[in-house]
């Protein structure tokens, strides 16, 4: 792929499409139709389109708006996207580019997609969105509180975690979305660390969403060199 002026190259990217074709939780997940795959592949295919956007002409044009549409969908389709699409908009700050029509574009078509469903029934959808944090009871899954359960019981354990869950992720956004992201690739490996950090706290964690965080990972490896195309001086 060559996104930027200086190119990803074949090699990085088979590199990093063997790591992930090779891990056999990802190799299953991918086949099973899971929406959390899905939402990774939307993920993925906003970030490479921003790395062409650095192309001249119409074709960056087109490419930026295409990333903004993809990213959108993402932000709509799955929750966990919400921790990277401000990423995004940081990095594209620090680059000079146009964040400012990404966030209109790429918000736009999360409401837009939203909007309807919300307006259909806005009790039933905020509580949906409550259901996020809520859904699961149980305490299972690839999480601290799972590998602990089988030593001791963590019934008052998850309240704490619940909380520190949630404040540890708001700091180490702040702390993201304050720091300079100086590539779409740095943007998308810091998304996929501090994603760890709710799945490994909750009480409920399944595969593929360490599968949506993988996917992240890769992809930020394959663009770590990548920058966003700059605006008009």
């Amino acid at each position: 792929m060559d996104g930027g002026p200086d190119g990803v190259g074949a090699g990085r990217s088979a590199l990093v499409a063997m790591l992930y074709a090779t891990w056999g939780i990802a190799a299953f997940r991918t086949t099973d139709g899971g929406n959390d795959v899905s939402a990774g592949f939307l993920a993925v295919v906003g970030l490479v389109a921003l790395a062409f956007a650095s192309l001249e002409g119409r074709r960056g044009r087109v490419a930026f708006a295409f990333s903004a549409v993809a990213l959108g969908w993402a932000l709509a389709f799955k929750q966990f996207a919400v921790l990277l699409w401000p990423l995004v908009l940081r990095h594209l700050a620090v680059a000079g580019a146009p964040w400012r029509r990404y966030a209109a574009i790429s918000g736009g078509v999360a409401v837009a997609i939203i909007l309807p469903f919300f307006l259909w029934s806005p009790g039933a959808f905020l509580s949906a969105q409550v259901q996020a944090l809520t859904f699961h009871e149980e305490v299972w899954g690839a999480n601290l509180l799972n590998a602990i359960r089988p030593f001791a019981d963590v019934t008052a354990l998850v309240p704490l975690f619940f909380i520190v869950e949630l404040v540890a992720t708001a700091v180490l956004m702040a702390w993201a979305v304050g720091s300079r992201i100086p590539t779409i690739g740095a943007a998308a490996l810091i998304g996929a660390g501090i994603l760890c950090v709710p799945l490994l706290l909750a009480r409920w964690t399944t595969q593929s969403y360490f599968v949506y965080v993988a996917t992240l990972a890769a992809a930020g490896l394959l663009l770590v060199d990548e920058r966003a195309r700059r605006g008009p001086p």
